[in-house]
């Protein structure tokens, strides 16, 4: 095997460090001079289709030209379909010489410049290699394929060696030799587009000519892959170099396929418009996997941003470097290493983190070898070199899940980050720490427990009982020989006497990777058994069923709770006469020959007893009425009364009944003294009596000075309809005495002869009746329409009692206030009132002809508002 060095790097490159592509903002700038990025819903085709850009930037005096940037526009895989649903197109804005790209984009913002289809605005930022030099020679060749013992890939490889069917992109500065030639050990392991033909067509018409190993987003965008930094090509090399070709070295995942997506220029600087079209068609061309040996100081790239989340929700797992500068990254963050959904990785010499140059801090996930890694070179097809870098650790993870997924391809984006930190070397800190994350990533243990898992997880289940008051929560462990959390389904159904009567959802709670805690809802009564199927499923989606596949186990549903005594303010006369009434209930039933009432004395002694039977209770569930004549004591005689009740599990409980002297019903009328009462209007009346109230016994007397009117419920039926507790009495004009002024008394008593009286003073208008206003129009105008040259106008209402100010508004059509008029006092009276309208306007003059609104305010103890509409025709 000849090695071959870059020219000029011959007495250095033994020791070169490398080579995170450290997303510093190269000084002195950190964007592209006199470029701002806009992202808008339409294609701009050129400076004359600039329909989408509103006239405040067009003619804004820093703006020169607009062009688009190439995106990807045609979904070739199913799963990166759901991208194209909103399609958003970016274009480059050029900006006159010597303009601030960044102040320009604060202002447009500021000012709301942007058109409403322009979702964004922002300089095209810049990033650019970060390289390292050591002086230590030793550092060239030395221990090239340590990184593949370290992290157990050899045997990994045992097991699984890749598949071509799992495509990595290398989003870098390219993947080629000088010349666009494939290196020796890369030119079997290259992506190829099954669809494209190197002719100069867009063959597959995804928007990209040529793009046969991937595509270059650099400068004028074309599938020349040529790496002309040296950095690509490394990481390219680490993941998937040949294996067993008696050549240079063999890549983690020598059985994947490499995707160049190069974004980085010759000099090692890349854009957010490289980066972000790169990161585009990597998921638009089927990548499972995105690598970026990247990381930089945090910006506001919403264009990388976008990229790196629509990636993550297309199913790629992005894999990305935690940087060079040996800083914290939770004190100074970079990009994309702070994005949600990456997978961060440090870098270790061996198995010691290297802090002589890795970042480190709460995002960091994973750590990998990075110190001294042998790989493919340039600039010849046959160069190879020792580099280091968080950007080399990088790649040995990317690999390692790309075996994970030739292994399991059906793994999801969280399951495979789940794996790799779930089966790493727990080195530093016990547990997940800032400088390994989770751990050393490894290959071996976790590809061997993949290769051979073929059975769903253990399960086993604790269930004490299930009661009816309140339901229960059970236990269950699914235990599985893979790392990650099984998935648990639980299907419930409540039976009766065998019979199923209905299936219930469970509330399934994780508290450990296999530990779950199932919630069940309360029973319905009558509900005696609890069926219960579990299934689990491992993170491969091995399923396991409980007690059996297509059987269920059971429980009994237990009932805890006693019967509910409830007693209503209930009474006995002094002979202990009448019947008292009490309200029992329970979810199972209660057993009638459980049921029984005691009086105590009031030294303690127990003067009788009465259990439940045909002669003495009265029992009809849920509710009990006991003769209180059966005891033949005085009232003088009993200090308690108490139920005892138990239902038919033998849940028993005892309640103190208070007794007392009579009790009156009570009556309470829906209406304040001096309300109005219509001919057609409703007298509401609640009455109330623990022990019931004789309808017969229920009157209703209206009386004036001079007239009493007395109707009784039994000798003139057909008067009120009544309906206890609460009544509506629909009056008759003929129950109503002739005036204005009634006094309505209403009498009732209940079965003990207990009577209650209440009264109340109301106004009624016999005289309105006929023309009073109806409730649709409680606001009459009359004549409507009127002639103001030949009559006046009224407006009529009527007022259930006195207020203390009113006014009435005349608005014309337009809503224009064109008269106000104060009511007098003496028209704020309860009762009928009519006031007069000359249909003329605040000034005095006759409004013309037309239809108004009329709005009268009353003010009050509350407010009142009425409305109607009037018309002029004179």
């Amino acid at each position: 095997m000849m090695i071959k060095f870059r020219p000029g790097f011959l007495g250095i490159l033994a020791g070169l460090l490398c080579c995170n592509v450290a997303l510093v903002a190269s000084a002195p700038a950190k964007y592209v001079p006199n470029q701002l990025i806009i992202q808008t819903d339409s294609p701009v085709l050129s400076a004359e289709s600039v329909n989408v850009f509103s006239d405040d930037i067009i003619n804004d005096p820093d703006f020169e030209s607009v062009q688009p940037i190439q995106t990807t526009h045609k979904a070739k895989h199913a799963l990166r379909a759901t991208r194209f649903t909103n399609q958003k197109y970016h274009s480059l804005v050029f900006l006159k010489p010597g303009i601030d790209p960044e102040q320009v984009a604060k202002r447009w913002q500021s000012k709301r410049a942007m058109g409403r289809r322009i979702d964004f605005v922002q300089p095209n930022y810049l990033y650019s290699v970060s390289v390292t030099t050591p002086n230590d020679p030793g550092y060239a060749k030395a221990g090239f394929n340590d990184f593949i013992r370290i992290t157990s890939t050899n045997v990994a490889w045992d097991y699984v060696t890749g598949n071509s069917s799992i495509v990595i992109a290398v989003v870098d500065t390219g993947v080629n030799s000088t010349g666009n030639t494939p290196h020796e050990d890369l030119a079997s392991q290259l992506w190829v587009n099954p669809g494209e033909v190197v002719d100069g067509i867009d063959n597959d018409g995804n928007g990209f000519i040529d793009d046969i190993n991937g595509f270059n987003f650099v400068n004028v965008p074309n599938a020349n892959l040529t790496d002309e930094f040296g950095h690509g090509i490394h990481v390219a090399g680490i993941i998937a170099a040949a294996f067993n070709n008696g050549k240079g070295i063999a890549g983690v995942c020598p059985g994947c396929r490499i995707m160049g997506v190069r974004a980085g220029d010759k000099d090692g600087s890349f854009t957010s418009v490289s980066l972000g079209n790169a990161i585009d068609y990597a998921v638009d061309q089927g990548a499972r996997i995105i690598n970026m040996s990247l990381g930089g100081n945090d910006s506001n790239d919403t264009l990388f941003k976008n990229a790196v989340a629509n990636a993550s929700r297309s199913g790629v797992v992005i894999v990305v470097a935690a940087g060079n500068e040996r800083s914290s990254l939770d004190l100074h963050p970079q990009i994309p290493s702070k994005y949600p959904g990456v997978i961060v990785v440090s870098a270790t010499n061996g198995t010691t983190f290297d802090s002589t140059y890795s970042n480190y801090g709460s995002v960091v996930a994973l750590s990998a070898p990075g110190t001294a890694i042998f790989s493919t070179y340039t600039p010849d097809s046959d160069s190879y070199a020792g580099l280091t870098g968080t950007s080399m650790a990088t790649p040995v993870v990317s690999g390692i899940a790309g075996l994970l997924l030739s292994a399991a391809p059906q793994l999801s984006t969280q399951s495979v980050k789940t794996l790799l930190t779930g089966y790493a070397i727990d080195l530093g800190s016990p547990g997940k720490d800032n400088f390994y994350g989770y751990g050393l990533v490894q290959a071996g243990r976790m590809i061997q427990a993949i290769a051979t898992d073929t059975t769903g997880p253990t399960i086993s289940v604790y269930v004490s009982e299930i009661t009816r008051d309140a339901g229960a929560t059970f236990s269950v462990t699914a235990s599985d020989n893979v790392v990650g959390t099984p998935d648990v389904t639980v299907t419930l159904n409540y039976r009766q006497r065998g019979v199923t009567i209905s299936s219930v959802s469970a509330v399934i709670t994780a508290l450990t990777p296999s530990r779950f805690v199932v919630t069940v809802p309360t029973p319905d009564s009558g509900i005696d058994e609890l069926s219960y199927a579990i299934t689990a499923t491992d993170i491969l989606g091995n399923t396991s069923h409980y007690p059996c596949d297509g059987c269920t186990a059971s429980v009994p549903v237990v009932d805890r709770n006693p019967p509910v005594i409830s007693t209503p303010s209930s009474f006995v006369d002094d002979q202990m006469s009448g019947t008292l009434k009490v309200i029992i209930t329970d979810s199972s039933g209660i057993a009638s020959s459980s049921i029984r009432a005691r009086l105590t004395s009031a030294n303690g002694d127990i003067l009788k007893t009465i259990v439940a039977n045909p002669t003495s209770f009265s029992l009809t569930v849920p509710t009990l009425s006991i003769a209180l004549g059966d005891f033949g004591f005085t009232l003088s005689d009993v200090s308690t009364m108490s139920i005892y009740a138990e239902d038919v599990t033998g849940n028993g409980v005892t309640a103190n009944i208070p007794l007392s002297s009579r009790q009156n019903p009570t009556i309470a009328i829906g209406l304040q003294p001096n309300d109005y009462v219509s001919s057609d209007g409703q007298f509401p009346l609640s009455i109330f009596d623990d022990n019931g109230v004789s309808l017969n016994s229920l009157s209703i007397r209206f009386e004036t000075s001079t007239t009493s009117v007395t109707v009784r419920y039994h000798e003139s039926p057909s008067a009120f309809t009544v309906l206890l507790p609460s009544v509506s009495l629909a009056l008759s004009e003929a129950s109503l005495p002739a005036a204005e002024t009634v006094t309505v008394t209403v009498t009732v008593a209940d079965p003990f002869g207990n009577i209650s009286t209440q009264s109340i003073h109301v106004r009624t208008s016999r005289a309105l009746f006929g023309n009073s206003v109806s409730q649709t129009h409680p606001l009459l105008i009359y004549p409507n329409p009127f002639n103001p040259t030949l009559s006046t106008g009224k407006f009529a209402y009527h007022l259930s009692r006195s207020a203390s100010s009113g006014t009435i508004y005349v608005y014309d059509l337009g809503r224009k206030k064109v008269r106000t008029i104060t009511i007098p006092s003496n028209y704020l009276t309860a009762g009928y009132q009519e006031v007069d309208w000359d249909g003329k306007d605040d000034s005095g003059t006759i409004l013309p002809n037309g239809g108004y609104f009329i709005v009268a305010v009353f003010e009050g103890t509350s407010r009142l508002i009425l409305r109607e509409k009037a018309a002029i025709l004179r």
